[in-house]
C-alpha cells in the first residue's frame, strides 16, 4: 500500500540523517568495537591501507580515490575481524565447552552469524564495529546453536548463563544495524 511505501521512505530518510553515507574523509568517525575512532588521510606513495593510531585510523597511500579508501578500511575490518573473532570464538568454546567443526568469517547484509546442522559457525566480520559485548553476544547465541538447534527455552536459558544482558545487546544490534552500513560493499 501507498501508506506503507511512505513510512518505509520515511523511516530511509530518518536512518540516512542519522548514519550519514561515509566518504572515508579526513574528520569522519568509523565505529570499532563500539567506539568512534576519528579518520585522518595521509598522503604517500605505495599502496593505499589503513592503519590504527591510538585513537584515530589513518589511511595512507594514494587517499584521492573514494573507492581505493573504502577498500582499505573494509580490508582493515576483515582482516582485524577475523582475528579478533576467532579469539573470541576460541574463548567461548572453552568457557562452554561447545566447539564447532568448522569458523568462518564472511560479510552478510542481513545476517551476524549462522550455525548449520552440521556445526558449522559462521560469523560477520563487520560485528567488529559492534561493541564488544554485542560481539560476544552473538557468538554465544552461535555456540548455543551447537548444544540446542532451536530458539526454545532451554537455548535461551544457554544464552542467558553467558550473556545475563543478551535481551538488551540482541535489541542494541538491531537498533544499530545501519551504523554498520559503511562496512557494505557497494552494489
Amino acid at each position: 500500500s501507498f501508506v506503507a511505501l511512505g513510512a518505509q521512505i520515511e523511516e530511509l530518510h530518518r536512518v540516512r540523517q542519522k548514519y550519514p553515507t561515509k566518504k572515508f574523509l579526513g574528520g569522519e568517525f568509523l565505529l570499532f568495537l563500539g567506539h568512534e575512532k576519528q579518520l585522518a588521510l595521509r598522503e604517500a606513495d605505495g599502496k593505499t591501507k589503513m592503519i590504527s593510531e591510538g585513537e584515530r585510523f589513518v589511511i595512507r597511500g594514494e587517499t584521492h580515490d573514494e573507492n581505493q579508501r573504502r577498500l582499505a578500511v573494509q580490508k582493515f575490518y576483515r582482516r582485524c575481524g577475523k582475528k579478533y573473532l576467532a579469539h573470541r570464538i576460541e574463548f567461548f568454546s572453552k568457557t562452554m565447552k561447545l566447539h564447532p567443526a568448522k569458523v568462518s568469517f564472511r560479510s552478510q547484509s542481513s545476517r551476524w552469524g549462522s550455525c548449520s546442522s552440521a556445526g558449522h559457525i559462521s560469523l560477520n566480520w563487520r560485528l567488529l564495529a559492534a561493541p564488544a559485548e554485542v560481539v560476544d553476544y552473538v557468538i554465544i547465541h552461535e555456540l548455543a546453536h551447537l548444544q540446542h538447534h532451536d530458539h526454545s527455552s532451554r537455548f535461551w536459558n544457554l544464552v542467558a548463563e553467558y550473556s545475563p544482558k543478551y535481551r538488551s545487546l540482541k535489541r542494541w544490534l538491531k537498533d544499530h544495524q545501519w551504523s554498520f552500513e559503511f562496512l557494505a560493499t557497494p552494489e
